[in-house]
């Protein structure tokens, strides 16, 4: 079974709204700033200074006020996405305009557009966006990049899906949805997995209805290929880049190597 080909996205409002309402995650955030915060610390960073942080595909800058503001970190955004990118800049604004000391700025770029060496004392892919890159070259060609962006010292943290773990955990892959009213109005999700064991990649389909499933309501589609890997594979990429003292954790409150779980 392959992905569908069908309609698009309607709205760039919706995507973002749409973004925020299901998979945006902010009830995390301030768990995700005092992880980063403990993590600098564990590596001889002081969380206290003004440290220079990357977020690396920052979506709709959902980790902005929490760095610029909270942690007083001079703070850098970088989405390759348009709508999430211009997004972010609205919050970025909003943000200065509010605590005009924050430094906090937002690039429209990926992980090919770093090109700032030394840089960064901390660069953090938050919510998966290494696994946007489906071949191994390109995995290593990003880290090299962020490898050069890091100034000596500094750190880099890979916030990805275990899929090894959920493909044991998953059983039969089947059609799932979800509802939330949004504005009063009932929006459904509907979420297909696709798998193409050749090329390693994890294909996940969202489908978003207006009040009810039909090709008439449909708000937006949106499709995310993402690489299956291993922890092993990426700690061998880590250190071809050059990065060392490589730990895993499994979650935003766990301490390194623990047990397997659906992130790393």
């Amino acid at each position: 079974m392959e992905p569908s080909s069908g309609p698009k996205v309607v709205s760039a409002l919706n995507r973002t709204r749409l973004y925020r309402e299901f998979l945006g995650k902010e009830h995390e955030s301030a768990q995700i700033a005092q992880f980063l915060a403990a993590l600098c610390e564990s590596y001889g960073l002081s969380a206290n200074l003004p440290l220079r942080f990357l977020d690396a595909g920052c979506g709709v800058g959902r980790m902005f006020h929490h760095m610029a503001v909270e942690y007083k970190w001079e703070t850098t955004g970088i989405e390759p996405d348009r709508d999430y990118f211009e997004e972010s800049c609205k919050v970025a604004d909003e943000i200065r305009t509010q605590h005009p000391e924050a430094q906090l700025r937002v690039m429209h770029a990926g992980f090919s557009g770093l090109n700032e060496n030394d840089r960064y004392d901390l660069i953090a892919a938050i919510n998966g966006p290494f696994y946007y890159l489906l071949r191994p070259h390109d995995r290593l060609q990003a880290l090299r990049s962020i490898y050069s962006s890091l100034a000596p010292g500094g750190i880099v943290l890979l916030d990805m899906a275990n899929f090894q773990y959920l493909l044991h955990q998953l059983g039969p892959v089947g059609e799932r949805s979800a509802t939330k009213t949004i504005d009063g109005t009932p929006v459904i999700r509907v979420m297909n997995i696709f798998l193409d064991w050749h090329r390693s990649v994890w294909t996940h389909q969202d489908d978003f209805y207006d009040g009810v499933i039909s090709p008439d309501t449909l708000i937006c589609q949106e499709k995310h290929s993402f690489c299956i890997t291993s922890p092993p594979d990426i700690a061998f990429l880590c250190e071809l880049a050059g990065f060392q003292d490589i730990k895993y954790f499994n979650g935003w409150g766990s301490v390194p190597d623990a047990e397997a779980s659906e992130t790393l």
